[in-house]
C-alpha cells in the first residue's frame, strides 16, 4: 500500500490549521532588533561609540527553546558559554523571511515561565524553516556569559 495510495497531502492547509495551535503555546514577549553596529561616531578618547541608536523591527509572541548545551570551549581551549536558542514567532505577512537578517538581536522582553532568558545577548544567525512551517524559527547565539540589563 504505502503512503502513495494515500492520496496528495495538502501541506498548505495543515501549516494553516496549526498556526493557531502552535501560536497557543507562545507565552514569551521578544523583540527583533537591528542593532545598527555600522552607525554612530567613535570617540578615541572615551573610547566608545555615539550617534548609534539601534532600531525595534517587530514585537510579539514566542516561544523560546534552548537547543543544546553550551559550548563551554574553543579549539584553542579558550573559556567561552555560548548556545543555541530558538525563538519561534507567529507566521505574519509583516515579518517577512528576508526582514530578519543574520546579526540583528533579538530582546526577551518576557521570558515566560523561565525569566532568566530576559538578559541574555542573542544574536541571529539563521531564519532558515521547513518546508512544512506551522511557525517562524530564528536561530541565535546566546553568550551566557553576558548579561544584558
Amino acid at each position: 500500500m504505502g503512503l502513495g495510495s494515500v492520496g496528495k497531502i495538502d501541506i498548505r492547509a495543515i501549516s494553516e490549521s496549526m498556526q493557531p495551535v502552535t501560536e497557543a503555546w507562545f507565552n514569551a514577549t521578544i523583540e527583533i532588533i537591528n542593532p545598527k553596529i555600522g552607525t554612530g561616531t567613535f570617540d578615541r578618547v572615551t573610547n566608545r561609540r555615539t550617534g548609534r541608536t539601534q532600531e525595534v523591527l517587530w514585537t510579539g509572541p514566542a516561544r523560546i527553546q534552548a537547543m543544546r548545551w553550551p559550548n563551554v570551549a574553543t579549539s584553542r581551549q579558550e573559556a567561552v558559554s555560548s548556545r543555541t536558542v530558538v525563538f519561534h514567532i507567529p507566521i505574519s505577512e509583516d515579518v517577512p523571511p528576508h526582514f530578519i537578517q543574520e546579526g540583528y538581536r533579538v530582546h526577551v522582553l518576557d521570558g515566560g515561565m523561565q525569566p532568566e532568558f530576559e538578559t541574555g545577548l542573542y544574536v541571529i544567525t539563521s531564519t532558515v524553516n521547513g518546508s512544512y512551517a506551522w511557525d517562524r524559527r530564528i536561530e541565535c547565539m546566546m553568550d551566557q556569559g553576558a548579561v544584558i540589563e
